[in-house]
């Protein structure tokens, strides 16, 4: 692979700065596996976070999921590539703040309970509610609009609101949207 000229003070990941030349040099077996994860994440084979996490483990270099993000943003197209993503939106619940729920998407819920919960020393977060979607990223967008507008509050990911008109939401936006 031909060396790429630096354009920014950050270096490409799969590359590797010639201090010779001041060119990028291609490590091929980095971008190799780049290459892979890209083909995992559109076939929906793969989350943001577990490619990041596959490729920390085969390359042992860290690729941030917003720097992933951007990478795939400028190959496929802003956004292009995340509208075709299937997967998962949740409600997850912590006893400790009562009245406050999470919502969010992922490819896995169960897996993304699993870092609440590796965070978390007494393990007692729970999912609420699971709905399979067809486009997580649209269907996060419509729900968290409505659980906005209908919220006491909301502290960033965290929304104060009552949970039987949450889990309404949730059950409409199925039933409009995801039945065949």
């Amino acid at each position: 692979m031909k060396p790429i000229k630096r354009a920014t003070s950050t270096i490409n990941f799969g590359y590797m700065l010639n201090q010779k030349t001041g060119m990028l040099d291609a490590v091929e077996h980095e971008i190799k596996e780049l290459e892979f994860i890209e083909k995992e994440m559109l076939k929906n084979n793969m989350s943001l976070r577990g490619a990041c996490e596959y490729l920390k483990e085969k390359t042992k270099k860290h690729l941030s999921a917003p720097g992933l993000k951007k990478h795939m943003d400028k190959k496929y197209g802003k956004g292009e590539w995340l509208a075709k993503l299937k997967g998962e939106i949740y409600i997850f619940q912590n006893p400790a703040w009562e009245g406050w729920i999470k919502v969010g998407k992922s490819s896995d819920a169960k897996k993304r309970l699993a870092q609440f919960q590796a965070a978390c020393p007494l393990k007692d977060f729970e999912c609420v509610k699971l709905i399979t979607v067809k486009n997580q990223t649209k269907a996060e967008r419509k729900i968290l609009d409505l659980i906005y507008f209908f919220a006491e509050k909301n502290n960033g990911e965290w929304i104060k609101i009552n949970l039987d008109k949450a889990l309404e939401i949730l059950n409409t936006y199925k039933e409009k949207y995801e039945t065949n």
